[in-house]
């Protein structure tokens, strides 16, 4: 039988997965396999919001392993959101407006600070619980919204109103900066009004206002008139250290790989650590007392507060980037992650960069190894947590290519939190002797290569379409 080479696009894909797993299934055991859908309790004939979340759970925005599009086509537009809740043009004009003020970072410019001032205004329709759990009850498919205790069930309420939020374009924003230390407050201009997806991103000059100590700095940044439009502006000076790190399976126990996991651990169960990376990250921060800690995650922007709130919890307080909705570019549409991290490698030209990443995340598997060959110098080292190796419920496949004729001591594979907890950057640590790396520079983490004896039968290319399958599948619980 040939197989076409026609490529396979949306639900077709999807349906590939679906079918090429289930040929499968009676080869390979699967450790945890996926739930069925429970089914819809809305009558056939009428349309509610729980049909509508279904069909937004099909397109959720991703970044796969396999280079899989995003789909930002999937999250609800203003006209969805106001006819499934019955809301009228008045009854939003009537909510009050929000924003998102992302927290984010200032480079100085040798007259003053450039400072980037990012996020998004909306408004928050209020939708009963009923509502909202028939929204989270398409992604948690697998348990009863009944059954949630409460704190569950808040996180899962929670989610899905981020999901309904409407953007407001043309709103004109104003900024106050405060002086941590005297409580004296800069009044900033936002130069632009918010765009037709409600976002804002600019860098502002400030020049002579606030001088340079050569310290990182945080000074809380409020959104003017909004309630919770609070913030911080990082000012990070143009020497030292910068850990830049993912967050999902590498902070955050997600299991994008799994997909129900994934989405349950979205939906239904509160953000938790993966490991004791929180320890890690405090004794780096003890280490090195001057670095700056930046978060950067494919999530798309509505989900943003989460994982800031997140973060603020457990690890050390940052900046951020996420995925925005007003894409233009191939790049900033294809390939966000590699536009946010040249972005800051561009704005902090002279200081050294940790990046932190996983194996389960495509991109990062292609962007890491890119930082370090077109940013030599200011990549002082590439650390990727190997979850094949630590998750036994992953068998998402990973490529290694990108690593190859790059220095071997300028990047490292670890298992576990030990095996990075004492690298200390600022003396040019990167890599653990004692972590074997068995590095091929091809496909690795998949069960079907020669070295798995249950399926030794299986060629190696079937491994890899079957990885990408794999890939195809994870779109579903990706955020």
């Amino acid at each position: 039988m040939t197989l076409g080479t026609r490529p396979l696009t949306g639900s077709a894909a999807t349906l590939f997965a679906l079918a090429l797993l289930t040929q499968l299934a009676g080869t390979v055991a699967a450790p945890n396999p996926l739930p069925t859908a429970a089914p819809t309790k809305v009558q056939p004939q009428k349309r509610g919001i729980s049909s509508w979340a279904s069909s937004v759970a099909q397109g959720l925005p991703t970044d796969v392993a396999s280079g899989v599009l995003p789909a930002f086509q999937g999250l609800p537009n203003a006209d969805e959101v106001k006819q499934q809740l019955n809301l009228t043009d008045d009854d939003i004009n009537r909510l009050p407006q929000s924003v998102l003020n992302i927290p984010s970072y200032a480079n100085w410019t040798g007259q003053g600070w450039n400072m980037r001032i990012h996020g998004v205004a909306y408004k928050q329709p209020q939708a009963t619980d009923e509502q909202l759990d028939q929204i989270s009850s398409v992604f948690i498919s697998d348990l009863e919204t009944s059954s949630l205790n409460d704190t569950e069930r808040r996180q899962s309420r929670n989610m899905s109103a981020l999901m309904i939020a409407i953007p407001t374009p043309d709103v004109t924003l104003n900024f106050s900066l405060v002086n941590p230390l005297t409580g004296d407050s800069l009044l900033l201009e936002f130069p632009n009004k918010t765009d037709d997806r409600g976002e804002f991103d600019k860098f502002i000059q400030l020049v002579g206002q606030i001088p340079n100590n050569n310290t990182v700095a945080s000074w809380p940044l409020f959104t003017t008139g909004i309630n919770d439009g609070n913030s911080s502006l990082w000012l990070v000076p143009p020497e030292g250290v910068t850990i830049l790190s993912d967050i999902d399976d590498v902070l955050r126990f997600t299991q994008i790989y799994v997909p129900q996991n994934g989405l349950d651990n979205s939906f239904a169960h509160p953000f938790i650590p993966w490991s004791d990376m929180p320890s890690v990250y405090a004794q780096w921060s003890q280490v090195h007392q001057n670095a700056h800690f930046h978060y950067l995650t494919t999530t798309p922007q509505p989900f943003t507060r989460q994982y800031v709130d997140f973060v603020n919890k457990y690890y050390p307080a940052g900046s951020f980037d996420d995925r925005p909705l007003n894409l233009t570019t191939f790049d900033q549409i294809f390939q966000i992650r590699k536009t946010n991290l040249i972005r800051f490698y561009e704005t902090y030209p002279t200081r050294k960069i940790v990046l932190v990443g996983d194996t389960s995340n495509g991109d990062i598997m292609r962007n890491y190894p890119g930082m370090l060959k077109d940013f030599p110098n200011q990549t002082a080292c590439v650390l990727i947590r190997n979850t094949s190796a630590t998750d036994s419920q992953n068998h998402f496949p990973y490529n290694t290519k990108e690593f190859k004729d790059l220095p071997t001591n300028k990047y490292m594979f670890f298992r576990t939190t030990d095996d990075i907890r004492n690298l200390n950057f600022a003396n040019g640590d990167c890599l653990n002797s004692s972590v074997p790396q068995n590095v091929t520079f091809d496909y690795q983490g998949t069960p079907f290569d020669s070295t798995s004896s249950a399926i030794s039968n299986i060629p190696r290319t079937w491994g890899i379409i079957v990885g990408q399958a794999l890939a195809l599948m994870a779109a579903l619980c990706m955020l």
